[in-house]
């Protein structure tokens, strides 16, 4: 999910795991997995219910507390990372093979909120049976039972793909039947692999090697493990997530273009596990005549397959190494016909991470009057040939009128939608930048609704009581969420139902039709 704070010159982008979720509650426990066994030095990842019912912000890992316990001795572990997840743990994984669709809604559907704390096995267990459990807030968890190993098993080893940092419930969404790419390495570049489980970065010995197997030549590489901070600043902008691990390869320039195989270990507690191996393929973007196709990019989810002319809708690309040198200058393209048009992404999600080597982008594109109906939608990379630089082509269809948005829900702001306020607040002031206009005395109102433009500019809201109309000022407070829009409530309006109308506007100053809901407001002003 992606969240964007307004207000001034500051953005503030929040970056958690998917869809959000109207509650987590329920019995404080730790999901049971089977057959888990990890050696001394070695990560785990616990799946914890019943801990927090809103994606952000995200809870620091040292709020947690995680015991093992062996033949009735406790051992207090380290706390590493700890982020909110939708998750199916207990699922058995299914591979796909390469260029096979997978369906996304499919897999969503079955995903529950957790709380993902991971910890670290401590050096003084010895090989056996064990237990861990989670404290917090005095609360404590069921036991999760693990095996204690001497030696790390093998781990399993997948490319780093998001499809979207979108709500995958906007109406209309395309999400089913992307197809599943290989894992690539691009020669004397860097790459993002999910490696599970994890080695702790911080216990010395421990390691993940990388061996790639390429006729007769074998070379092999330590991955880096780095550790991701809950806050990064770039300018005027701040990066905002849980504490997360990342795992990094260099690809030997040495390797050639062409197939490859991979295999990497754990190397932990003194000894070297078991690999997982990987059939890939090594691509080199200096030469896009021996293998145009894997140098594409490719769309794996757009927003809304319905959009009104100058209205935006959202895209993700699988990776930004696609879209290299530059992915600034990345064109998205509609076609009709013989027609096209070339659009700037009016937000590429690559200008607040501009040291990211591998990992999905999301771009955001507003569509002009020059066509409508159905449309192909396609994302270039210009510094390529189109043979090598265009993506396939994905239809939507764009109407002449201004669509509106589809309101689910409209709320007083609730505790938990206060608390990511706060915290977007507490990111600007400790980064150096101006807090906005946010105040915690003042009234906030939650509108859960699809279809929004991601742009407050373009976003019109009017509240109704008692036959007056009020609108929020130039400098009221926005936060958009993605699947919900918080805003300050204007003064004037009193404790009782009030009626809200929201459109969307176009640059042109065309605005759809207004939808409509009630709300109860129970809170009065305190500014007199």
């Amino acid at each position: 999910m992606k969240a964007i704070l307004r207000n001034g010159p500051l953005m503030i982008v929040l970056l958690t795991s998917g869809v959000s979720t109207r509650g987590q509650s329920g019995e404080f426990r730790i999901e049971q997995l089977p057959d888990v066994a990890a050696a001394p030095g070695q990560m785990i990842q616990l799946y914890v219910a019943g801990v927090s019912d809103r994606p952000i912000p995200p809870i620091p890992p040292e709020r947690f507390e995680v015991l093992v316990i062996q033949n009735e001795v406790t051992h207090k572990a380290h706390v590493k990372a700890a982020s909110h997840v939708r998750a199916n743990p207990t699922a058995k994984r299914q591979p796909v093979p390469k260029g096979e669709p997978v369906n996304v809604e499919e897999i969503v559907a079955s995903f529950k909120p957790y709380q993902a704390v991971m910890f670290t096995v401590p050096e003084t267990l010895s090989e056996g049976e064990a237990a861990a459990v989670v404290i917090y807030r005095e609360k404590r968890s069921n036991e999760f039972k693990f095996k204690v190993v001497s030696r790390p098993p093998a781990p399993r080893v997948t490319g780093v793909v998001a499809v979207a940092s979108f709500s995958p419930q906007l109406p209309g969404g395309q999400m089913k039947g992307i197809p599943m790419r290989g894992l690539t390495f691009e020669r004397g570049k860097n790459t993002v692999i999910g490696v599970s489980p994890l080695i702790d970065p911080d216990v010395p010995g421990t390691a993940i090697l990388v061996t790639f197997t390429q006729g007769p030549l074998i070379l092999e590489v330590l991955a880096r493990v780095k550790r991701i901070d809950p806050a990064e600043q770039e300018a005027r902008r701040i990066l905002y997530a849980p504490t997360r691990y990342e795992v990094t390869v260099k690809t030997p320039a040495d390797l050639v273009a062409g197939p490859a195989e991979v295999a990497v270990r754990l190397r932990a507690n003194g000894q070297t596990g078991d690999p997982d191996v990987l059939q890939t393929v090594i691509v080199d973007s200096s030469n896009e005549i021996e293998s145009p196709e894997r140098l594409r990019p490719l769309i794996t989810n757009v927003s809304q397959s319905r959009v009104g002319h100058g209205q935006a809708f959202q895209l993700s690309v699988d990776d930004v190494r696609r879209l290299g040198p530059d992915a600034l200058k990345t064109v998205v393209v509609i076609e009709q016909d013989s027609r096209r048009v070339e659009l700037v992404p009016e937000m590429n999600s690559s200008k607040f991470r501009r040291e990211l080597q591998s990992g999905a982008v999301v771009l955001a594109v507003r569509v002009g009057p020059e066509l409508t109906g159905k449309v192909m939608v396609r994302v270039y990379n210009p510094a390529r040939s189109e043979e090598a630089g265009m993506s396939d082509g994905v239809p939507i269809e764009i109407t002449e009128e201004v669509l509106p948005p589809v309101v689910s829900r409209v709320s007083e702001a609730s505790k938990q939608d206060l608390a990511m306020l706060s915290a977007m607040r507490e990111a600007a002031l400790a980064a150096g930048q101006p807090a906005g206009e946010y105040d915690a005395d003042a009234r906030y109102v939650t509108i859960r609704a699809s279809g929004l433009d991601y742009n407050p500019k373009f976003v019109r809201i009017e509240f109704e009581q008692g036959g007056e109309t009020f609108t929020p000022g130039k400098n009221s407070f926005w936060a958009n969420t993605g699947d919900r829009l918080i805003v300050s409530l204007p003064e004037g309006i009193s404790p009782g139902i009030v009626h809200l109308r929201i459109r969307n506007l176009v640059p042109s100053g065309e605005m759809s039709e207004a939808a409509t809901s009630a709300f109860d407001v129970t809170r009065a002003s305190s500014k007199r």
